[in-house]
C-alpha cells in the first residue's frame, strides 16, 4: 500500500492537525492508501522522516510564514528534506506553505503583502503549461479554488514552470522541472464547507490572540470553489499510479 507522508505545520492544541489529515484523506477518496504525519512542532524536520514515504505532501500552516522568525528554527530542516525529496525522486505536492516554501528553496522571494490578500473563493486560470500539464490540466481552463493567503511567492521561481495564475497574485501553482513536485497557493484539501470550518476555527484563534472579538459568523467560501478538489487524487493517480479500492 503507497504512503504518504503529510508534513504538517500546525500548533497544537487548536485542532487543525486533525482536521487538515482528514481533509487529505477525504480528498484520496477510497485510493488504497497510507497517510502518516509529521508535525514540524513537535520534531524538528530530518531525512529519517522520508523512510518508507512513498510521496510527501506539505500543506498550510495558518499564520506562520517562512520568513516569520518564528519559523527559523525548522525552515532549514525543512528544506533540506524537500532538497532530499528532489535528489531521491520522491513525488510531492506543496500546498499554499508548502508552495511558497519550495518557491522559496528554488530561491524566489516570498513576501507578505495585504494589498494582494486572497481570501474565499477564487478563480484561477491556466497557463499554457498549465493546459497540458497532466495533473492540473484536467481543469478547466479557467476553475474555482478555495484560498486565503497574504504571503505569495513573488514571480516564477528558477527551475519551475508556471501552471496557474490570477490577476492578483500571478504565480498560484507551478511544476518543478525535473522532478515530480507540483504546488498549489491555493487548497486542494478543502470544499466549502471545510474551508469555512478552518476560517472559523483560525479566526476565533486569532482574535483571541489579538485580544478582539471573533469574526466567524461570515462564510467566504462557497461550491464553486470545490472544482479544485479532485486535485490530490488526480496527482497522486499521477506519481504512484491508480490503486484498487
Amino acid at each position: 500500500m503507497p504512503d504518504v507522508l503529510l508534513i504538517q505545520i500546525r500548533e497544537p492544541g487548536q485542532g487543525m492537525e486533525r482536521h487538515e489529515r482528514d481533509c487529505v484523506a477525504r480528498r484520496l477518496g477510497t485510493r488504497s492508501v497510507q497517510i502518516h504525519t509529521r508535525n514540524v512542532f513537535a520534531q524538528r524536520p530530518e531525512p529519517s522522516w522520508l523512510v518508507g514515504a512513498d510521496a510527501v505532501i506539505i500543506g498550510g500552516s495558518g499564520s506562520f510564514s517562512v520568513q516569520d522568525p518564528r519559523s527559523e528554527p525548522w525552515v532549514g530542516s525543512l528544506r533540506a528534506l524537500v532538497e532530499a525529496c528532489f535528489k531521491r525522486s520522491i513525488p510531492g505536492l506543496g500546498i499554499c506553505f508548502g508552495h511558497q516554501l519550495i518557491g522559496l528553496h528554488l530561491g524566489a522571494d516570498v513576501i507578505t503583502d495585504e494589498q494582494r490578500r486572497e481570501s474565499g473563493t477564487v478563480a484561477f486560470d491556466l497557463t499554457d503549461h498549465g493546459v497540458t500539464d497532466p495533473v492540473m490540466g484536467q481543469f478547466n481552463p479557467r476553475f474555482h479554488g478555495q484560498t486565503g493567503h497574504t504571503d505569495l511567492v513573488v514571480g516564477v521561481p528558477k527551475g519551475a514552470t508556471l501552471l496557474a495564475q490570477t490577476d492578483i497574485v500571478d504565480t498560484q501553482s507551478f511544476k518543478v522541472d525535473g522532478v515530480p513536485w507540483w504546488t498549489t497557493q491555493f487548497h486542494p484539501d478543502l470544499v466549502a464547507a471545510e474551508a469555512n470550518e478552518r476560517y472559523r476555527a483560525f479566526e476565533a484563534a486569532l482574535a483571541k490572540e489579538q485580544g478582539r472579538p471573533a469574526d466567524i459568523d461570515r462564510q467566504i467560501f462557497d461550491e464553486r470553489g470545490d472544482q479544485s478538489a479532485p486535485l490530490i487524487g488526480r496527482w497522486f493517480d499521477h506519481v504512484l499510479g491508480p490503486t484498487p479500492a
